[in-house]
């Protein structure tokens, strides 16, 4: 794998930790949690055109990677609805000339984090990646911790 790519994964792997933390009780914050959902696929879906020797767009807009990987990742057609649903968090949520009627955002938040998860996993598949990093624990299921990173 390339370093690009992987540098990619390893930030968006960032995002999924604190998303799953942003969920979790005692304390969510859910509306954070929707903008690293969104953020945690951006990044995955550009370190699969960095992959595929690509040119990667500086764009959060989710529609147009689903379109740019559509052929390299055809497993995430059924969940580009999905996807492009969690898209108008990376704006409305960090920009607060452009608000969103927010209200309690939980159930938005658990299915970004569904979304996100879901569509990790088929990216790090089409990666060729075995193991599947633990999102809580921050190590691949089944490796020992150290096993990560040695060389950086």
């Amino acid at each position: 794998m390339k370093p690009e790519t992987e540098a990619w994964i390893s930030v968006a792997e960032v995002d999924i930790r604190t998303a799953h933390r942003l969920v979790a009780p005692p304390d969510p914050i859910p509306e954070s949690a929707c903008y690293h959902a969104q953020q945690c696929i951006e990044k995955y879906l550009k370190a699969t055109l960095e992959e595929a020797g690509r040119p990667v767009p500086r764009t959060h807009d989710l529609g147009r990677l689903l379109l740019l990987t559509d052929d390299l990742l055809p497993e995430l057609a059924s969940a580009w609805p999905a996807i492009e649903e969690i898209m108008p968090y990376v704006v409305t949520l960090r920009y607060p000339h452009d608000p969103m009627e927010l209200g309690d955002m939980t159930e938005e938040a658990e299915q970004a984090v569904a979304t996100m998860t879901s569509a990790r996993s088929v990216v790090r598949a089409a990666l060729g990646m075995t193991g599947d990093m633990s999102p809580r624990e921050g190590h691949i299921c089944g490796e020992p911790e150290n096993s990560i990173h040695e060389d950086s």
